[in-house]
């Protein structure tokens, strides 16, 4: 099959991808829950690049030759002896991060029970591509902590998991203020946040402030001012959370990793809780967030979609950082 795979990363992931005419067939001697799809688009994330990027996690972490991809669309070709899907079902879903068989192939296998969920009529492949991994990151990040009528503060809200999470608190009865730079604010209020704040204009913890202490959620997708949790106290709530989603790879991010889970308020702590998280496999989840989409309630963000042979341009652009919602690859037609 054609594919996307590297075998070595001594440089930029882009730059080492190469574009496979005979690249292995994932195992097509099915598992009872699994099936085989033949993909027809894929979109990418962060994770795609980050975690071969780390020399030791390239090294023991994955089989090689890896295809990257986790997000995908396309149709049921084979299925287990276990799995309720029906073959030629167009289906959504990902795989792992640490897959050594990704989504930028023309096939995949993954598990039919929680990653291939059916697309709703009328959602297209390239929409359906995009949402899953920024979906499910979404609902762990708020699903757990709200309930209808609370207020949420979402702070990073164009990219691929914030365009989606201000959409899915919305859905969720929750009220939304998001940070973005002021290029994007049309398009955060489009998606339904009621206060936007312009982090290259205004304070964000003032203006944060200003609004009083009425947030219960905090959902963090930038990662890089900590500041915004030591001082979380002056606006979330009591029994307000923080939830934290971006961290760049660096040692740096491992020691504020521990200390905010680990130092207590008298010596300099956060006084609320502080919490990762990531995106966990969750049919249940895909099926909520299909039923939404069918409703109109959830849409797809895209912000560019790249032909097969231009990946390493994709990837190229995901890591500029400045993509308004998702980066999707065609793969296949229909």
């Amino acid at each position: 099959m054609r594919a996307w795979i590297w075998y070595t990363l001594s440089g930029p992931f882009e730059s080492r991808l190469t574009l496979s005419t005979h690249a292995p067939l994932p195992p097509t001697d099915l598992k009872p829950n699994q099936v085989l799809v033949r993909v027809l688009a894929s979109s990418l994330n962060p994770a795609d690049y980050k975690f071969p990027e780390v020399p030791v996690v390239n090294r023991l972490l994955y089989s090689r030759p890896a295809t990257p991809g986790m997000d995908y669309c396309g149709r049921i070709v084979a299925q287990g002896s276990s799995s309720h899907a029906s073959i030629g079902t167009l289906v959504f879903g990902r795989v792992p991060p640490l897959a050594q068989f990704g989504t930028l192939g023309e096939y995949v296998t993954v598990d039919g029970a929680s990653s291939a969920v059916p697309v709703p009529q009328g959602i297209g492949v390239v929409d359906a591509a995009s949402i899953t991994t920024a979906a499910l990151t979404s609902m762990g990040a708020m699903a757990p902590y709200v309930k209808p009528g609370d207020r949420v503060f979402i702070n990073g809200g164009s990219g691929a998991v914030g365009t989606m999470a201000i959409q899915i608190a919305r859905a969720l009865g929750c009220s939304v203020t998001v940070t973005c730079s002021g290029r994007n604010v049309v398009l955060c209020r489009g998606l339904g946040a009621e206060l936007v704040i312009d982090y290259r204009e205004k304070s964000v913890l003032d203006e944060l402030e200003r609004e009083g202490k009425v947030y219960k959620l905090t959902v963090d997708l930038v990662g890089d001012d900590n500041e915004l949790y030591r001082q979380a106290d002056r606006y979330l709530v009591e029994g307000g959370g923080y939830v934290q989603v971006a961290m760049e790879m660096a040692w740096g991010s491992v020691a504020t990793v521990a200390q905010n889970l680990l130092r207590p308020m008298w010596l300099g702590g956060g006084k609320r809780p502080w919490r990762p998280v990531g995106a966990e496999e969750s049919r249940a989840h895909l099926e909520r967030l299909a039923g939404w989409m069918s409703e109109g309630r959830v849409r797809a963000v895209i912000d560019e979609t790249f032909a097969f042979d231009d990946v390493p341009k994709a990837y190229e652009k995901l890591k500029t950082g400045r993509a308004k919602g998702k980066i999707v690859v065609k793969i296949g037609d229909e």
